[in-house]
């Protein structure tokens, strides 16, 4: 019997150990400890839960941004879609044909989302320090990250934002107010 006390209270304590290495994140660590490289191409994976229906729709396809440009969001599968996300303006596009143009002059909302993306895939912490609150852990060189809208219309659409990286962001969880989750994994990152 000592010995299994001794077993748990070593565990324990191991566990408690490990967990004193990760330091309470803020965005001047983030800032730290991420690369915000100027252009960078990427492939991802994207799987959107769809409360209402219970069900997990996946798509994959690649990325590229030119800071302060252009981001370009290129849906391969199940459905072709580019969203190209500039400073002035949101656009869709599928087969060629314009689905969809969000003017950031005349649609406050679109300066929001155009801000948050383009901070989100540049590490531009100090943009959605405007936005959002944040917490999460750092440990050894890898991060994970909650960003909690400060701002009421954000509030209204996405409830939290879960990030994970290391120098670079490798994952994202978008958690809408209607219960969707988006999940965005990044791979084959270039710079």
């Amino acid at each position: 019997m000592n010995n299994f006390i001794r077993a748990c209270v070593f565990t324990l304590m191991s566990s408690l150990a490990a967990m004193s290495w990760a330091e309470p994140l803020n965005y001047a660590m983030l800032a730290d400890v991420t690369q915000s490289p100027e252009s960078m191409d990427g492939e991802f994976t994207q799987t959107k839960f769809l409360a209402v229906l219970q069900v997990g729709v996946k798509s994959s396809g690649r990325f590229s941004y030119q800071r302060d440009k252009q981001v370009t969001w290129l849906t391969e599968q199940p459905v072709v879609n580019e969203l190209i996300i500039t400073p002035t303006a949101l656009i869709s596009r599928q087969g060629g044909d314009e689905l969809l143009r969000l003017d950031t002059q005349k649609n406050p909302a679109a300066v929001i989302l155009g801000d948050i993306i383009f901070s989100v895939l540049t590490a531009d912490w100090s943009v959605l320090a405007r936005y959002f609150t944040v917490t999460g852990d750092l440990n050894d060189g890898s991060w994970q990250a909650e960003l909690l809208p400060s701002d009421e219309s954000i509030r209204q659409s996405v409830t939290r934002v879960e990030l994970q990286g290391d120098t670079l962001l490798r994952q994202i969880v978008l958690h809408e107010a209607n219960g969707d989750v988006i999940t965005i994994q990044f791979q084959n990152l270039q710079f």
